[in-house]
């Protein structure tokens, strides 16, 4: 793939300069309006945004399974990015952090089940903004692309 003025390499990836943050379209900001979400992630795409980032606490996966719906039928030209690490506990404080190889193995599988797409290109472990505070930097990593086989052979 050449790369154009509007692509910057990701990686090895090739993506638009300009990527989409999908948290404000479910999460933190109030109630989420699905048609105005839907209607600007087609806006994004169709003005050429390529890369697009989101995070299964994000609206505690609606984020990912409206990006899903979103994408559907255009996955072939997009890159997706999807967080992980931050879980919901309301019982205990609110939010916990895990990175336990089995946390991981089913954070993404149900991240791949909300998006209904066999690959996130870019994964990220995030423990959020407490990285230098609570949580020491080398925790925030990345995980490469994550086929189910990738998985499999990683995260038994």
């Amino acid at each position: 793939m050449t790369q154009s003025e509007n692509q910057t390499a990701l990686g090895a990836l090739l993506v638009s300069k300009q990527g989409f943050g999908c948290m404000g379209l479910s999460h933190s900001y109030g109630q989420a309006d699905e048609t105005s979400s839907l209607e600007t992630i087609a806006r994004a795409i169709d003005l050429g945004i390529t890369f697009f980032d989101t995070a299964d606490i994000y609206g505690t996966g609606h984020n990912e399974a409206l990006l899903g719906r979103a994408i559907a039928g255009k996955r072939d030209r997009l890159v997706i990015a999807s967080k992980f690490g931050n879980r919901l506990d309301r019982e205990v404080s609110g939010r916990t952090l895990d990175g336990s190889p089995s946390y991981v193995r089913s954070a993404i599988d149900e991240s791949l089940r909300r998006l209904a797409i066999d690959r996130i290109e870019e994964s990220a472990f995030t423990p959020g903004s407490t990285v230098g505070e609570r949580y020491p930097p080398q925790m925030a990593v990345n995980v490469p692309p994550t086929p189910k086989r990738f998985l499999q052979e990683q995260y038994k």
